[in-house]
């Protein structure tokens, strides 16, 4: 089988996480639109199961920046990669306070 690399990096602002898999690229055409309602890549799987229903990378976009965050995905090479980053917030910084330490 293919290995499938999950990966967690950390700079000053932010945590980044990110899932990448071996295997047919994404063209660009389709990496701007990924995200998007009901948007396929596949056009074969646009009937069928609702699970197609092109609804899923939005949705989890929403709930991502819902929580300050932001969600790509990177294809070349043969390898696709989804990236999630969310900002550290001012207490989880080094050095940073919590809004109640202040009152």
């Amino acid at each position: 089988g293919k290995t499938i690399s999950v990966l967690i990096r950390q700079t000053a602002d932010s945590t980044i996480f990110s899932i990448e898999n071996p295997g047919n690229t994404i063209s660009s055409e389709h990496l701007e639109k990924l995200f998007d309602r009901f948007y396929r890549v596949d056009p074969a799987r646009r009937e069928g199961s609702p699970s197609n229903a092109g609804l899923g990378l939005a949705i989890t976009r929403s709930i991502i920046e819902a929580h300050k965050g932001r969600i790509w995905c990177t294809s070349a090479a043969g390898v696709t990669g989804f990236h999630i980053e969310f900002p550290h917030h001012q207490c989880c910084r080094p050095g940073g306070k919590s809004a109640t330490a202040n009152r």
